[in-house]
């Protein structure tokens, strides 16, 4: 036991595979040091060791490699006796539970050097089946597959000190529901940094990192607005680029305005897309499928302007259920009804009485579902033609009040 809890120490340490190291250890408290990474504790970081050590979490450089760092709360400030240990680099060696418990159980090659162990040590843990080697240089020192944000934090280690995850991989942390099923994990890295892809991993140099990314303890993850502007520059369909982006607007995640900023100045390269759905997007639409919708109805000689999710007004001022799209003219909205969304009794009953709202002050409600739009497009055109052709115009018993506007 240490006299001197904030005090130095040497000792010696014998593991499999490496001859006895002198480990100066600088300590807070009394935690030990480079504890051996065969103990039961690292069979749980695969899940549970994403929820240790979440207090008190920095970020430095170890050995010359990026890793989280437990920090004192202060630097000038004497340590709490319940204070966790440095993970200390340069001169020190590093706390290889602490480590793994903050990395979720991955680590690179050079921090386990920074550890105290050797190359001989690494190999005999593969070779016993404690460890496997994810990529080059990169192992995950549990079994099972690796889940995502243990992939984030692989693909953050080789990006290294200053990396940010974005693209699809950030979106999927943030929850967005309709993303392209692509495995890969995009990271970002200071333009000045020369850094290689490896394997699922994409690296991508950048002038401009996010200046607002969501911090965790083992990595960065770009913000929504971001991360939905770099993979809509990816190179996915215009259908998953829509999707992708309509459902961030939908849940709320980010602002067109937000969005519009990211396009204004990032790359041009691959930023077509990204404007024509991002025009799409201010002109109303809130999915895919509406997208393609108002493409068909932008082909039509016969069809006026048509507002997009605006919110309904009666005349006597009774709010009404907000339609996918509306003709105010002559009081012809449509819905594009998703099997999604119309899964049980109540989700039928919940569309029936919006149907009968609008019905019952006089509105016409059309309604196709994402197939129809998708393997019938002219007939969903000329039904919704044919139907503004019967209707008289004038209607004025129901009128848009939001602010959104004209299709172009």
């Amino acid at each position: 036991m240490l006299k001197n809890p904030t005090a130095s120490s040497s000792f010696q340490t014998n593991r499999p595979g490496s001859s006895p190291l002198m480990i100066r250890v600088k300590m807070v408290a009394t935690a030990p040091a480079c504890q051996s990474p065969a103990s039961p504790q690292h069979a749980r970081h695969g899940r549970a060791g994403r929820a240790a050590g979440s207090a008190g979490l920095g970020r430095r450089s170890i050995a010359g490699v990026w890793a989280p760092a437990i920090l004192h709360p202060s630097s000038t400030d004497p340590p709490a006796p319940s204070a966790k240990p440095r993970l200390v680099g340069h001169r020190g060696a590093v706390n290889l539970d602490a480590l793994l418990a903050v990395q979720q159980g991955v680590i690179s090659r050079r921090q386990v050097l920074a550890c105290g162990l050797s190359d001989e040590a690494i190999r005999w843990r593969l070779r016993r089946g404690l460890w496997r080697r994810v990529l080059p240089g990169l192992f995950a020192t549990f079994g099972g597959p690796l889940e995502h944000e243990q992939r984030m934090i692989v693909a953050a280690l080789v990006g290294g000190d200053g990396a940010q995850i974005t693209g699809v991989a950030a979106l999927r942390f943030h929850r967005v529901r309709y993303l392209p099923d692509d495995p890969r994990i995009h990271v970002l890295v200071p333009a000045d940094r020369v850094r290689r892809s490896r394997g699922f991993v994409v690296v991508s140099r950048t002038s401009r990192p996010d200046p607002h990314p969501v911090l965790r303890p083992a990595l960065d993850v770009c913000s929504p607005a971001r991360a939905g502007a770099d993979a809509a520059r990816t190179g996915y369909p215009r259908r998953a680029v829509r999707a992708m982006l309509a459902d961030l607007l939908q849940r709320r995640r980010v602002t067109i305005a937000a969005l519009d900023a990211e396009y204004r100045t990032g790359p041009s390269r691959g930023s077509r897309l990204l404007r024509e759905v991002l025009d799409e997007l201010g002109a109303g639409v809130r999915s895919a499928t509406e997208a393609e919708l108002r493409a068909l109805a932008l082909a039509s000689d016969v069809l006026p302007p048509i507002r997009w999710n605006p919110a309904l007004r009666a005349a006597d001022g009774t709010r009404l259920p907000t339609p996918d799209g509306w003709i105010e003219d002559v009081g012809l909205a449509f819905e594009l009804d998703s099997a999604e969304f119309h899964t049980s009794l109540e989700d039928y009953e919940r569309t029936r009485d919006r149907h009968n709202r609008l019905a019952a002050h006089g509105v016409l409600t059309l309604h196709f579902s994402p197939a129809d739009v998708r393997k019938n497009p002219r007939r969903v055109l000329d039904v919704i033609e044919r139907a503004y052709r019967r209707r008289p115009p004038g209607f004025s018993g129901v009128r848009a009040v939001d602010e959104g506007l004209l299709v172009p």
